[in-house]
């Protein structure tokens, strides 16, 4: 008889480590975090999860207990991810700007600025004012295509009668790493000078290994109040609050990590204040 109850508990005690095994198995795996990510475009997302924000999304990933899915998405149109997300091919977008009406954004993770590039070997390496006069004589490389309209850059330009000295360089879709190719521009002697977003003058600065000086662009504010920063938040579709506050939750928790992550690709960004919860 004990030698029944014996085996009966000891195969009760095998059952229930299984089943326990089976529940934390089934939390680890409970949902399926979705982002929707571009497939060749460095420093941002590439298929090998080799860009800052494939990084930022698995960090995100952990700290909400969920699964990460990339689903590999064309460079598109805002108007068309937003679709993607209503659509559920996607749960968020990362990089995202703060407020975007489209969108439903979290809290900022990091902010950013326009940045003139230069070989670090020529004459205008220290140049960092839009009010510059050496402007004047200068080729400025500027990137097109975003599908954002008329950008802040290109209207401070204007402003300073300066159109006829903008060299467009097109962001063309399906070309690996299109954004790349204004700093390797500058490099080659096409334009004199280029102006460059934050994240990709960064980080393009510290590939060429000291070849390319970066300035952020001054003013950050121009006339009459054009910023030519952005804050950068990550964008939920309209209505999901709850996901959206769970993105903020973990942006908080996981502040630093995320804020090594940036560090490590030399991103180019300005101070942007630690949610209460990450200090």
């Amino acid at each position: 008889m004990l030698k029944r109850l014996h085996l009966f508990w000891y195969w009760i005690s095998i059952a229930t480590v299984l089943s326990l095994a089976g529940i934390a198995a089934a939390q680890d795996e409970s949902w399926e975090f979705i982002v929707c990510a571009d497939p060749a475009n460095l420093p941002f997302s590439n298929k090998a999860s080799e860009g800052f924000e494939n990084q930022i999304a698995m960090i995100l990933a952990e700290e909400l207990g969920a699964r990460l899915q990339l689903t590999w998405i064309e460079p598109a149109l805002l108007s068309h991810r937003n679709y993607l997300l209503e659509s559920g091919a996607c749960d968020v977008l990362m990089g995202i700007p703060d407020g975007h009406p489209d969108f439903l954004t979290s809290i900022v993770y990091y902010r950013s600025i326009f940045a003139f590039m230069a070989k670090a070997d020529s004459d205008v390496a220290d140049l960092s004012s839009l009010d510059d006069e050496r402007l004047a004589d200068l080729t400025i490389g500027m990137q097109s295509g975003g599908g954002a309209g008329i950008s802040a850059v290109t209207q401070s330009l204007a402003l300073r009668d300066l159109i006829p000295n903008q060299v467009s360089f097109t962001v063309e879709h399906g070309v690996t790493d299109a954004l790349l190719r204004l700093p390797e521009a500058v490099l080659q002697d096409e334009v004199d000078i280029a102006i460059v977003w934050g994240p990709v003058a960064g980080y393009s600065a510290n590939l060429s290994e000291g070849q390319l000086s970066v300035h952020s662009v001054e003013p950050e504010i121009d006339e009459p109040f054009t910023p030519l920063f952005e804050s950068i938040s990550i964008g939920v579709r309209s209505g999901d609050d709850a996901l959206r506050d769970a993105i903020n939750s973990a942006i908080a928790a996981r502040w630093d990590d995320i804020q090594d992550v940036l560090a490590e690709f030399h991103i180019l960004t300005m101070p942007v204040s630690a949610p209460a919860a990450a200090r």
